[in-house]
């Protein structure tokens, strides 16, 4: 197990990756000492200078006090941007967890100073916690099940002596020194977690399917917009889900631009958005529990016209769709698409107009639009149930196709922006 210290480009990079390895600049841990020695044998280490493949170099003292199994330590990992060194510490805690506050009274059982930097980063804008090899017992009914994981507690991040982070897992506070973010950010990146900008979380997805696939918010000449995509040849599925901040029981308007992608890399790629209740956002629950509260769904599909022009072979066209029926209309993926759609949830239906918004990047503000498509009184997928509303945006990309990792506007990706819900304005008419 390990922490440490990397660029801020290392969040958007895969944990086990090169490209992840050539982000970090700082850090330290321990391992089992052999693979054929003792499980509970364990000697400490820290991060040498980088060279090339998908695991840090690790440097390993001369001497040390091994650390005991199932007990804490606090390891620290200080990095000095200008002399670009690092120091670290491991100091033992005792048996049980402890208050962020808590000031050990053991002497560390290992330190080491002056390192210098894994890698050559530009800057200090992100950590890491690392586990590898832990064992699987997960039964809370097993009172020694904490005994096979790694555990971390207390995480506080110091920009001098200023506290810019800290998380104790009951409450997490940070502190943003800059906002500004690079070109090219991942909307939601970990499974399940609610780390993504504005909230959306990402669903988990098994294999490289889903580990490969991304969706990215990207900016086309300061107008930012969310793109799905690949970053690996093996990406081609994508679920983020975020709660509309309100549960809505009355009728009210909900507005998406989507721009539809020129190539799928599936016969069966799909973009959709989808509104439902609370269930709906639930992210562990599998598809069969939380499609059963999809209400609304729109956006575009496949039509499984094979392109061979790229290896190893892709598939073009694309249909938009409404309820999952399509809609008759020519499509060109190289036009935005504002979806309009006015939702009954007292009814259990919705109508939706489509209007092709041209070439050029819409605004929230835009107007106009040819209509190219309408569709009434669509019955929800699913009944609404007992005291719930619409509450839950979803948003799904299968057979995503684009360049690895491009930045901006590629033809490939599937591009959504100015997502609106807009509620009537309640008024008074007063006859006399």
């Amino acid at each position: 197990m390990a922490i440490g210290l990397g660029s801020a480009a290392l969040y958007n990079e895969a944990a086990t990756s090169a490209g992840a390895c050539a982000e970090i600049a700082a850090g330290a841990g321990y391992e089992r000492l052999s693979q054929t020695g003792p499980a509970s044998s364990s000697r400490p280490y820290t991060l040498a200078q980088y060279s090339s493949g998908d695991e840090p170099n690790r440097d390993y003292p001369a001497s040390y006090t091994a650390p005991e199994t199932n007990e804490w330590y606090r390891m620290v990992v200080e990095a000095d941007l200008d002399a670009r060194t690092y120091d670290v510490s491991m100091i033992p805690l005792g048996t049980a967890s402890v208050l962020p506050d808590f000031v050990p009274i053991e002497s560390p059982i290992f330190t080491a100073t002056d390192l210098p930097f894994a890698a050559n980063v530009a800057n200090i804008g992100s950590f890491y916690l690392y586990g590898y090899g832990y064992g699987a017992s997960v039964s809370e009914a097993n009172a020694h099940y904490i005994k096979s994981r790694v555990c971390f507690d207390n995480i506080r991040v110091y920009h001098n002596s200023d506290l810019v982070y800290e998380n104790d897992f009951t409450t997490r506070t940070r502190t943003l020194i800059s906002a500004t973010r690079e070109t090219g950010y991942p909307a939601a990146l970990q499974y399940n977690l609610d780390d993504g900008q504005d909230h959306w979380v990402r669903r988990d997805y098994t294999g490289s399917s889903g580990f490969d696939a991304r969706a990215w918010v990207r900016d086309n000449n300061g107008n930012k917009f969310l793109a799905l995509g690949r970053s690996g040849e093996e990406g081609r599925t994508i679920t983020i889900v975020n709660s509309l901040g309100l549960s809505q029981a009355k009728p009210f308007r909900f507005e998406a631009d989507i721009r539809p992608p020129s190539q799928w890399s599936a016969a069966s790629g799909s973009a959709t958005i989808s509104l439902g209740d609370s269930q709906m956002l639930q992210t562990e629950a599998p598809e069969s529990v939380y499609g059963a509260h999809r209400l609304v769904t729109f956006g575009f599909s496949g039509t499984n016209t094979s392109n061979q022009i790229q290896c190893p072979y892709y598939f073009a066209g694309c249909k938009a769709q409404v309820g999952g029926t399509e809609i008759d209309a020519e499509i060109d993926t190289t036009h935005w698409y504002r979806f309009r759609l006015e939702v009954n949830p007292n009814g259990g239906t919705y109508s939706a107009t489509i209007r092709d918004m041209g070439t050029a990047h819409p605004t929230a503000s835009t107007k106009g639009g040819t209509v190219v498509g309408t569709v009434s009184n669509v019955a929800f997928a699913n009944s609404l149930a007992a005291g719930e509303g619409v509450s839950t945006i979803l948003i799904e990309g299968d057979g995503l196709a684009g360049a690895y990792g491009s930045l901006g506007v590629d033809p490939a990706h599937i591009l959504i922006d100015n997502l609106r819900l807009s509620v009537p304005s309640p008024f008074v008419l007063s006859v006399r």
